[in-house]
């Protein structure tokens, strides 16, 4: 057996090639079946080196992503008091106003917990996920129940046509705010669309952030119109969560 004099392994007989020649030919061909094409391979490991920003959220650990929910609830939220907030900012009671934004955070950030709940850790039991569930559905409701915070004539509509019209238009702005905190939460998580449990509660987030918007840009009071435009808003997304519980959605 001859040693090859360089790197004291024995000697083959072949020449040594460059390492991307060599990869190359260990490379299968286009057409084996379950292989992959050089192509492919390429795109893979393209991907790996050069990973899309979706990716990169994806792989931040989970307090990170909750981070990021968190602050994109923020900026829309803050978007909407500086664009678009209600007339009557100035007037409104700040006490009744601190309770009802208090309650609304609170449940929205319980909601976003368990839509972003690690993988690793064991499933909640079903007393803490019932207290959520009825935590953030009852939020939105019993703001709307509450007595009418005053009684400006402007705030108040005077015929059910006005009435529908309004509530529509509300209803309409909580799904439009609301909407990009489920995307994104879905979006970057890895279980989201499949885990029926974090895509209902992706949705009910989002219902919150959808209210919590309406009550720093609606001035109406009137309780209908809260439970009709507000609290409607649980309506759409409850609806896709139980069209995903029942494999409606899959």
């Amino acid at each position: 057996m001859t040693v090859d004099d360089n790197s004291g392994a024995p000697a083959t007989g072949l020449s040594p090639e460059p390492s991307s020649a060599l990869a190359l030919k260990l490379t299968p061909q286009r057409g084996e079946t379950g292989k992959i094409d050089e192509q492919t391979r390429a795109l893979i490991f393209e991907q790996i080196q050069n990973p899309r920003l979706l990716d990169r959220i994806r792989s931040q650990p989970t307090n990170a992503q909750h981070s990021m929910a968190l602050r994109l609830s923020m900026v829309i939220a803050l978007a909407i008091l500086v664009a678009l907030r209600r007339p009557d900012i100035l007037e409104y009671s700040i006490i009744r106003m601190t309770i009802a934004a208090s309650l609304l955070v609170f449940a929205g950030i319980a909601a976003l917990r368990f839509a972003q709940r690690p993988l690793h850790l064991p499933e909640a039991s079903n007393r803490r996920r019932l207290a959520t569930l009825l935590l953030v559905v009852a939020a939105p409701l019993v703001l709307a129940l509450l007595p009418d915070a005053h009684t400006h004539d402007f705030l108040h509509f005077h015929s059910s046509k006005a009435m529908w019209m309004l509530a529509g238009s509300c209803f309409l702005f909580g799904i439009a705010t609301g909407a990009p905190l489920l995307v994104f939460t879905l979006a970057i998580s890895p279980t989201g669309l499949r885990d029926r449990r974090k895509f209902l509660m992706a949705g009910l987030s989002a219902v919150i952030l959808g209210n919590f918007t309406l009550q720093l840009h609606c001035p109406i009071t009137d309780p209908l119109h809260l439970l009709l435009g507000h609290a409607g808003v649980l309506l759409p997304f409850a609806l896709l969560g139980f069209m995903r519980r029942t494999k409606v959605i899959r």
